[in-house]
């Protein structure tokens, strides 16, 4: 069935589905045969591949595995021609920007002597891997494209709920609004994501997932680490906080959609943004001490566990409804201030003979730079050091919403459109760190 599906309507998102459940059938498999089976054959002939690279000189070693991902990164910004994506130059100056930024993580670094290199490059490249898979093959993008569109659609649901509380009159009248579209998909994500967790679903994907993590790159810290904060080491904390600010969190997903925002992109920028974090945690505070978890992926025990379907379901629900609120105050109270604020800059420099000048405008000259290294067209930095600004000094949302008022994403250049959705989400504003310290 899987193969066949494939085969003869590849096109459709039934394939999808086929290798879904392709998939889930290998995992049940595996749940119910001994690890022996699967993982005697592989650290066999993983063990003998790694004895016979032991057998080259540690010093050569190094030079290959710091030296590959650059030369990668470059042959592979050099060698594809200019086409509607991005030119040479384009993607070269992407390149010293990407350069530039792990440079002064470096300069920052609270022990330059202490960075794990070879942690470093690791994360580079697998994220330079995943962009490569997401963006440049067919797979990739009918994949994200696809659970995309499947996250939107699951999402929209919940005009249901919203249409028998306000009346389906009332949404034909006033059409899409932030409050009647958005705001409800957050309770309906908030209900779901309560219930999976009263199944202990996230739980065990979260589990799974670490133990591949930690299979592969030697994860030394655990994947559900709330309880063990208090023993965490201090780069342990620092990463668990930039992995939390360097993406965004599905309940406000839709939110930026509707201001725009293209939702291949959003879930592209919210896996790729993972290993960045920990390259971007490791380098800002590396680790200096022996943490708890070191090399295992914990699983724990909720302890305000619900007592039943139904109450996970209100309990979700009402945890929606209040980050709806405050998402809506937040948004109501720095629009009106940012509103406030350019009457009173413009009325300023009134004075000068100046007019027109606001926030945004003046917030679009210093991101200048920022926004040109990311390799965005020369025609479309200064709208886009705009929308930057406002993102990493407002929030995330005030950003998407100048770039909807604007008409951004419709009338500038699809790599500028990328770029510029790619840098915005994250929970990266000074709005998102004192809620998290609070």
């Amino acid at each position: 069935y899987l193969v066949a599906a494939i085969v003869l309507d590849k096109g459709s998102p039934i394939s999808v589905l086929a290798v879904v459940y392709g998939f889930t059938t290998l995992y049940l498999i595996s749940s119910h045969t001994p690890d022996n089976c699967f993982a005697g054959p592989i650290s066999s002939t993983w063990e003998a591949g790694a004895s016979v690279l032991n057998k080259v000189p540690l010093r050569i070693r190094q030079i290959i595995g710091y030296g590959l991902w650059p030369v990668v990164m470059t042959l592979t910004a050099v060698i594809r021609e200019d086409n509607e994506h991005g030119t040479r130059v384009q993607r070269i100056i992407s390149l010293c920007g990407l350069a530039f930024f792990t440079l002064a993580l470096w300069a920052t670094s609270r022990n330059r002597k202490a960075i794990h290199w070879p942690t470093v490059c690791t994360g580079l490249g697998f994220q330079f891997i995943l962009g490569l898979f997401v963006i440049r093959t067919y797979i990739g993008e009918t994949i994200f494209s696809y659970m995309g569109r499947l996250m939107a659609d699951f999402l929209g649901f919940s005009s249901e709920g919203i249409g028998f509380i306000v009346g389906g009159d009332f949404m034909k009248l006033y059409g899409f609004t932030f409050l009647i579209s958005v705001l409800p998909a957050i309770i309906f994500f908030g209900a779901v994501i309560q219930v999976l967790y009263y199944y202990n679903v996230i739980q065990t994907t979260i589990s799974s997932m670490g133990r591949v993590v930690v299979y592969f790159f030697e994860s030394e810290s655990a994947m559900l680490v709330g309880p063990y904060l208090e023993h965490a080491t201090n780069s342990e904390l620092h990463q668990v906080m930039a992995s939390g600010f360097a993406t965004i969190s599905g309940s406000v997903f839709l939110g930026l959609i509707s201001f725009g925002a293209s939702p291949t992109h959003l879930i592209t920028c919210c896996i790729m943004s993972v290993p960045c974090a920990i390259v971007t945690s490791k380098m800002r505070y590396p680790e200096e001490e022996v943490p708890l978890t070191r090399g295992k992926a914990v699983t724990l025990e909720r302890p305000d566990a619900e007592d039943s379907f139904v109450h996970a379901l209100a309990n979700g629900a009402i945890l929606g409804m209040q980050l709806s609120i405050v998402i809506a105050a937040v948004l109501i109270g720095f629009l009106s201030l940012l509103g406030c604020a350019n009457y009173l800059t413009n009325w300023v420099f009134l004075f000068l003979g100046v007019t027109d000048i606001t926030i945004q405008r003046l917030i679009g000259y210093f991101f200048y730079p920022f926004a040109w290294l990311l390799g965005i067209p020369t025609a479309d930095v200064y709208d886009s050091s705009k929308v930057l600004g406002i993102k990493f000094i407002l929030n995330e949302f005030v950003a998407f919403a100048e770039a909807q008022k604007t008409d951004f994403f419709a009338t500038h250049s699809a790599r500028a459109g990328l770029l510029t959705t790619f840098a915005c989400c994250s929970f990266a504003n000074p709005s998102s760190l004192g809620s998290q310290i609070s």
